[in-house]
């Protein structure tokens, strides 16, 4: 196998070839798409939509950059506002944000130039926020004056009010009279500013020794020293099935999950959605492959001690990956920005979760995220989906049959996640990464660790920088 490239190898259990082959891909791939476009549209509509009116609509996304806003204002304004600039080209609750960090850096006379002004946007909220926003800065004017008698000072119902309608920036906007809890809220800034560049900087290390391991396993593959492990099934034509039936199950059950599940338990019952899920494996053996078979096509091969090590070196050399992602990313936020249109920041309904989660539904989170996700996304994706587009290029050469089936389920796993077109290739950079820890293992196991390890890093810097 590693002297030359495989041609047509069958699967260890031998050939089997379940009746409708042809017929059961297309139509698997007319439904997989057809879910796709449904999930994708849907998510763009609840987005569109936002929740309901007094409940803050600015997400943890912005409000993070506006913690980096107020710490980079410390050390370099202008790099600051240009960051913040953003938020000018976003929703109008945006540009009320934006107004609220340029008064925190330029003063109230600049704040209010950058206020939206009211009628134009057409949200009740922002017509709501924009009066007690403009009062925030006459109030920091004043102070600023030394005013005393000023009758513009916030009360104790205004600044309820604003952290109420505009969450974090509401705070800074309360805080900007008062400049004990401005500077609190500065420091504040400057650790969050602190963690997320020591975070960079790791990941650039541990990105740099994945490159460095990416390219020995290249050459030892090249080589002949070491053989890719995956081998094409001729039983692939199920398994694309498989995977069309647990899209549409899997996204209709988290549809109602999240109608019925009290609001307390919403990630439990995900939880259970994500390992219910599970028994669509039945599929292949319903269709006539040998339980066995299905095993080794997927990859839930006998597990080893060593998938561990080989997890996270797998999320190592996941992160190149990860990096042409987000230079794909930047790209097409330019491109975006350039033509003026209206895209929202990349955001999880997770990560909006954690905004004062309690210690409960935090547990849940890291249990969906870290245990099941992980298990349950690649079963699915690098093990069924895989094997299916693996098995139908078995006849390509193989360097293009695996990159084929890795971008192609990458796409896939990354255009059903929430957080929208801009951030996909990130997420189809990690997937390709995991692709490589199941070709190099031949199991899953090593793609199920580096994902959990991934997930479970940015949960913790999450609720970190914003819990």
């Amino acid at each position: 196998m590693n002297e030359r490239d495989l041609q047509d190898v069958e699967s260890p259990s031998g050939p089997v070839r379940p009746r409708w082959g042809g017929l059961g891909i297309t139509f698997s791939w007319l439904v997989i798409l057809a879910t796709i476009v449904l999930v994708v549209f849907g998510a763009a509509l609840l987005a569109s939509d936002g929740p309901e009116t007094g409940t803050p609509r600015i997400g943890v996304q912005q409000e993070l950059m506006g913690q980096l806003v107020v710490g980079f204002s410390q050390v370099d304004p202008a790099y600051a506002k240009q960051n913040a600039a953003a938020l000018e080209k976003g929703s109008p609750l945006d540009q009320v944000a934006y107004a609220i960090l340029i008064a925190a850096i330029d003063g109230p006379d600049a704040g209010d130039q950058a206020l939206p002004v009211i009628g134009a946007a057409d949200d009740p909220l922002v017509e709501e926020s924009v009066p007690l926003v403009r009062k925030a800065f006459a109030a920091m004017r004043d102070a600023a004056e030394e005013s005393p008698t000023a009758t513009s000072r916030l009360t104790e119902f205004d600044r309820e009010s604003l952290v109420e309608e505009l969450g974090w920036f509401g705070e800074l906007a309360s805080a900007l009279s008062d400049p004990p809890a401005l500077r609190r809220i500065q420091e504040s800034a400057l650790v969050t500013m602190a963690i997320l560049f020591a975070f960079v900087g790791g990941m650039i290390v541990v990105g740099g020794l994945g490159f460095i391991g990416l390219v020995v396993l290249i050459v030892m593959m090249a080589s002949g020293n070491r053989s890719w492990r995956v081998l094409p099934t001729t039983s692939h034509a199920v398994y694309a099935e498989t995977f069309a039936i647990w899209l549409v199950g899997f996204s209709l059950a988290g549809l109602a999950a999240a109608a019925v599940a009290p609001e307390d338990f919403r990630f439990a019952a995900g939880f259970l959605v994500f390992l219910g899920s599970l028994i669509v494996l039945i599929w292949p053996v319903l269709r006539g492959v040998p339980w066995s078979q299905v095993r080794a096509d997927i990859g839930l091969t006998r597990f080893s001690m060593l998938d561990i090590p080989c997890g996270f070196a797998t999320y190592a050399m996941s992160l190149p990956f990860l990096g042409v992602g987000v230079m794909i990313t930047l790209f097409l936020q330019l491109v975006v920005t350039a033509a003026d249109v209206d895209v929202s920041p990349p955001s999880h309904p997770a990560q909006d979760a954690m905004s004062g989660a309690s210690g409960m539904l935090l547990v849940q989170l890291f249990l969906v995220a870290v245990v099941a996700a992980p298990l349950v996304e690649e079963i699915l994706f690098r093990g069924v989906l895989y094997a299916h587009l693996r098995g139908a290029t078995r006849t390509w050469q193989r360097f293009f049959s695996i990159a084929f089936a890795a971008v192609v389920s990458a796409a896939v796993f990354a255009i059903i996640h929430p957080q929208g077109p801009i951030f996909a290739p990130v997420l189809a950079g990690l997937a390709v990464g995991f692709c490589v820890g199941r070709e190099w293992r031949g199991s899953i196991y090593a793609s199920i660790v580096a994902h959990a390890v991934n997930n479970a890093i940015v949960l913790s810097l999450s609720v970190l920088l914003m819990g």
